[in-house]
């Protein structure tokens, strides 16, 4: 989402909305911008601009901000599933009301960065008890800042950057996702 200044009341779509040059909600427009990322050219390209509706707009069709913004990516789904079969967010998007119902309604995988407070677990990949009792399906709470290094898989690694992958339990989704963790090394070789 792209916030664009605007100081006129008639404007259709004119509202509050977030900016995050200034980290505060103001006055304009706004508008949903899709891209395609070019990785060997290290380059996005514009694919399209969708103006974001006000609030009271959204109120009127009994719509929230986040079915409006699914909506925006379902109008266009089968142009993107040709272009490419993910999508990337931010973390602002990485909310079920944004992922379950794109993932029900396309064929897109989504990627995006967890907050820091995500719910996940750990997937227990011990031996059962026998007997009586349902399988045991998780090992624990994962604490982002002091992960359990014997779940992970080292996946990539140069001089600055270490990047771990796992398979875990999404709380918040009710399902099992893959993350990457990522470590950077500064320069006198501290892991931060």
């Amino acid at each position: 989402m792209s916030y664009i200044r605007k100081s006129g009341r008639h404007t259709e779509g004119v509202g509050k909305y977030w900016s995050g040059a200034s980290s505060r909600s103001e006055w304009g427009l706004e508008a949903g911008l899709l891209g395609v990322v070019d990785i060997d050219n290290h380059t996005a390209f514009h694919l399209e601009a969708i103006q974001t509706l006000n609030k009271l707009e959204r109120e009127k069709n009994g719509i929230s901000y986040l079915s409006h913004c699914v909506d925006m990516v379902v109008k266009k789904k089968v142009h993107l599933e040709k272009i490419s079969n993910y999508i990337i967010v931010d973390a602002y998007f990485t909310k079920k009301d944004f992922i379950l119902p794109l993932l029900e309604q396309t064929h897109l995988s989504i990627v995006g960065r967890l907050r820091e407070d995500a719910n996940l677990k750990y997937l227990y990949e011990g031996e059962q008890k026998k007997g009586r009792g349902r399988p045991r399906k998780y090992d624990g709470k994962i604490h982002l800042k002091k992960p359990q290094c014997k779940y992970f898989k080292k996946v990539y690694q140069d001089k600055t950057i270490c990047i771990y992958d796992a398979i875990v339990y999404a709380v918040f989704l009710k399902r099992t996702i893959r993350i990457a963790l990522v470590q950077y090394t500064n320069e006198k070789g501290k892991t931060i």
